[in-house]
């Protein structure tokens, strides 16, 4: 189950459409959409500096880096994951129960 969590966006561009789902099935199991959200930041002497990424369920992989650290920029990058690291992810995950 999907748990919404509060965090300023990836992109301040307007969002993407919604992704063709392609599952990440473990052997045994019914076809269920995966989707995972990490984030985790603070506000300090530095601003606000949060580093975050989503896997969504087509296999997109979506990454953010904020620090403003000696003046550092945001680091934002995409790319796509096989549904072998998909399930990969999933397993792990589910693995370590949280």
């Amino acid at each position: 189950a999907q748990v919404p969590l509060r965090a300023p966006p990836l992109s301040p561009r307007a969002p993407a459409p919604p992704a063709r789902s392609l599952p990440a099935k473990m052997p045994g199991e019914e076809e269920e959409e995966f989707y995972v959200r990490y984030y985790v930041g603070h506000k300090g002497k530095f601003g606000h500096e949060f580093l975050e990424f989503e896997f969504r369920p087509d296999g997109r992989l979506r990454y953010a880096n904020s620090s403003n650290y000696k003046n550092d920029v945001m680091i934002r990058k995409e790319m796509h994951v096989t549904q072998a690291v998909m399930r990969e992810l999933r397993k792990t995950i589910e693995d370590s129960e949280i």
